[in-house]
């Protein structure tokens, strides 16, 4: 079991795993990506808008919601 800090941001549901990440988002369209085995951050991006839902994964991609309704994969 572990712990990590996203810092400043509000992280929607629960995160998604792929491999060896957890993919997690923010309400602000923040994108983490972590270590599953650690909860290091392995990677950090944004979204150009701020999101309505959590991760959706279909398949082999994850989706997320838009708060207007825009879709990204």
């Amino acid at each position: 079991r572990w712990t990590t800090d996203p810092g400043p941001v509000e992280l929607l549901d629960a995160p998604v795993r792929r491999g060896e990440h957890l993919l997690w988002v923010a309400r602000g369209g923040a994108v983490l990506r972590l270590d599953a085995s650690t909860g290091t951050i392995a990677g950090r991006g944004t979204l150009p808008q701020a999101l309505s839902l959590g991760l959706l994964p279909i398949g082999e991609a994850v989706y997320a919601s838009a708060a207007d309704g825009a879709i990204y994969r």
